[in-house]
């Protein structure tokens, strides 16, 4: 499972905020750690991360969150 999304902050802020809010699945819980497994810069994050968003939609864990199988 892997988060896509996207952030205006340094990346390991973003990772820290998400692990200490343990992110994940709806309903979900348990202690959650992030990592960044990709990092890609963009001029305009927030179509890029749509863009993405709509791409992988069949793999998305639920509507309720950045989540994808």
């Amino acid at each position: 499972m892997v988060k896509i999304g996207r952030t205006d902050r340094p990346v390991e802020e973003r990772l820290q905020e998400l692990s200490s809010s343990d992110y994940g699945p709806v309903g979900e819980t348990g202690d959650s750690v992030w990592h960044a497994a990709e990092v890609i810069v963009v001029d305009d994050n927030v179509s890029a991360e749509a863009a993405l968003h709509q791409h992988f939609a069949d793999s998305r864990v639920s509507d309720e969150r950045e989540l994808f199988y």
